[in-house]
């Protein structure tokens, strides 16, 4: 995707961003018409942090922007211990049942023998890196043949789809908080995400019941797909033309606010990437530097 543009805040002082930071806050929230709830706690949260304001919503209401559709320019699998493949194998066809209006998946089945992930060792963008250097020549420009050096990949960003969705739902999402790293290396902005301490704190103290909750989701991509998906779930053969699916569960809705719930999810995957948004780069030599020697030397 090459339609956001990125401006690095490295030389911004701490204490000016986060001043900046509350005084537009405070605006916003006497506009409001609602009390100054800074605390010293919250102060020194933000003091430490590098933040910006997202709020009144109404100052992204625009002309909507002109977006070019996606593309693809290449594709790879993880088997089931994570491994890369340089292939399309763990791609499944979408294959519903004969009646769905008459389903009974048991979504819990298989849940007391399943064997998760863990969440909390990351992979980050490793497995982006591993397919672009293997496949610079996806990214050569007209004229650039198999036997000229690819120094640029010509691509403004480098990152998970997710990631995108993120930055995008940032004015929208106020429970969530985020934290991102990101790397400019030849002209290319490396983008990769990093848990929160709260993200952190959630997935520790995660019940039984939530985790079962979330291993639904895992059941029903393999009740449609027979094998569960990645950051693709599965495609589906539309006019001749291959579509991707994202597969998502869904409570039973009865009330209205459930219904405007389930909305917001769904909206999120409808979204392609292209607001001007602004993000931190970190510097050199922080925890946040996630572009291995191996990248560099191959690149």
């Amino acid at each position: 995707m090459t339609d956001i543009c990125r401006h690095s805040a490295k030389r911004l002082k701490q204490e000016e961003f986060a001043h900046r930071h509350d005084e537009a806050l405070n605006k916003t929230r006497q506009e409001a018409g609602e009390p100054n709830r800074n605390s010293s706690k919250k102060q020194q949260r933000i003091t430490n942090s590098k933040t910006f304001a997202v709020q009144p919503t109404s100052r992204f209401s625009k002309v909507f922007p002109y977006f070019r559709q996606p593309k693809e320019v290449g594709y790879f699998s993880q088997d089931t211990k994570r491994i890369f493949k340089d292939d399309s194998s763990r791609l499944r066809c979408f294959s519903p049942p004969p009646n769905c209006d008459d389903v009974s998946f048991d979504l819990s089945a298989g849940y007391d023998i399943f064997m998760g992930r863990d969440e909390s060792v990351k992979a980050y963008i490793n497995d982006l890196l591993r397919w672009i250097l293997l496949h610079k020549n996806a990214f050569s420009l007209h004229g650039e043949t198999s036997s000229t050096s690819v120094d640029s990949l010509s691509t403004d960003f480098i990152s998970w789809r997710g990631l995108y969705t993120t930055l995008l739902c940032t004015p929208y999402e106020s429970k969530d908080g985020w934290k991102i790293a990101v790397i400019k290396y030849k002209d290319t902005f490396y983008m990769c995400e990093y848990d929160t301490d709260e993200k952190i704190k959630q997935r520790e103290h995660e019940s039984d019941r939530q985790k079962e909750m979330s291993y639904w989701g895992v059941k029903f991509e393999q009740c449609v797909t027979a094998v569960f998906g990645g950051e693709v779930d599965c495609y589906e053969i539309v006019n001749g033309k291959k579509v991707y699916l994202e597969l998502k569960t869904s409570r039973e809705i009865d009330y209205p606010r459930q219904l405007s719930n389930f909305k917001r999810v769904a909206y999120v995957f409808m979204w392609y990437p292209g607001e001007v948004i602004k993000c931190v780069r970190y510097p050199p030599g922080s925890e946040y530097s996630f572009l291995p020697d191996w990248f560099i030397e191959g690149m």
